[in-house]
């Protein structure tokens, strides 16, 4: 998978959370924080997390990532395709 097929996959998975937001995809920055924005709280993030895993293959190891870095869907994406390698 490569880093637009990652980002198109998160954007996918979180679409019932940004109808429930009242949001759309062209509405959110991908770098806006999605926990800031109210799209997911701490159990949704886990929650995507895992269905992220699952769909790619991956393995996100919390312990070497910047918190930062992956609450953004840019971020995620750029964390999950680094988890991937």
């Amino acid at each position: 998978m490569n880093a637009e097929q990652v980002e198109k996959l998160i954007w996918e998975s979180l679409e019932a959370r940004l109808a429930k937001a009242g949001l759309t995809k062209d509405g959110v920055d991908a770098a806006a924080s999605l926990i800031e924005l109210g799209i997911v709280d701490s159990f949704g993030f886990l929650e995507l997390i895992t269905t992220l895993e699952e769909a790619t293959g991956a393995f996100v190891d919390f312990a070497e990532l910047d918190p930062d870095e992956f609450t953004s869907v840019a971020g995620l994406a750029r964390s999950l395709i680094q988890c991937m390698e």
